[in-house]
């Protein structure tokens, strides 16, 4: 009898610790936009979506034959860009004439109109990047950048170098 009520104390002491315990946060997604060049129907815009869905890592996927492009939600953390880039390069679309890239990454720590200066100048400065848009009310940094001439990882350890913080790297 004893040990039938210790094994229920525990039982119940076990079961309010897990009840108790914070959920574990997944970190917010990068999105990369990837401009296509061959969607001409809606039946494009499928195939291009279906490359990237149920793939592990990645939360979303969203093609618009109308805007040319595939914007991608994915935590960096199960899936890098080089990995996407490969899906897509697989197939008989390609990117643009341009081959500019957009990412959306998320930034922790940025509070007041200096730190999106601060985030902007710094990132525009690098050889590659087109346009940099901050912004701290959404604890987001819009990137347009030339791949050949810099990375996903080189913006972020920029981002870094300054005292933000990118979710997910």
């Amino acid at each position: 009898m004893k040990k039938n009520m210790f094994q229920i104390i525990l039982s119940i002491l076990f079961l309010t610790a897990c009840i108790a315990c914070p959920p574990v946060e997944e970190p917010k997604p990068t999105t990369l936009k990837l401009q296509v060049f061959g969607m001409t129907c809606s039946g494009c815009e499928k195939s291009v979506k279906q490359l990237f869905e149920n793939q592990s890592g990645i939360k979303s996927a969203v093609a618009s034959k109308a805007e040319n492009s595939v914007q991608i939600s994915y935590n960096p953390q199960q899936i890098s860009e080089t990995d996407l880039l490969e899906k897509f390069t697989n197939t008989h679309y390609s990117e643009t004439e341009n081959n500019s890239r957009v990412v959306v990454l998320p930034v922790k720590g940025m509070t007041c109109s200096k730190c999106v200066q601060k985030i902007q100048s710094s990132l525009s400065a690098i050889n590659g990047v087109q346009s940099v848009d901050a912004n701290f009310e959404k604890s987001t940094v819009t990137i347009t950048y030339e791949p050949s001439k810099t990375s996903i990882e080189s913006l972020v350890r920029e981002i870094q170098a300054k005292q933000f913080v990118v979710e997910g790297y």
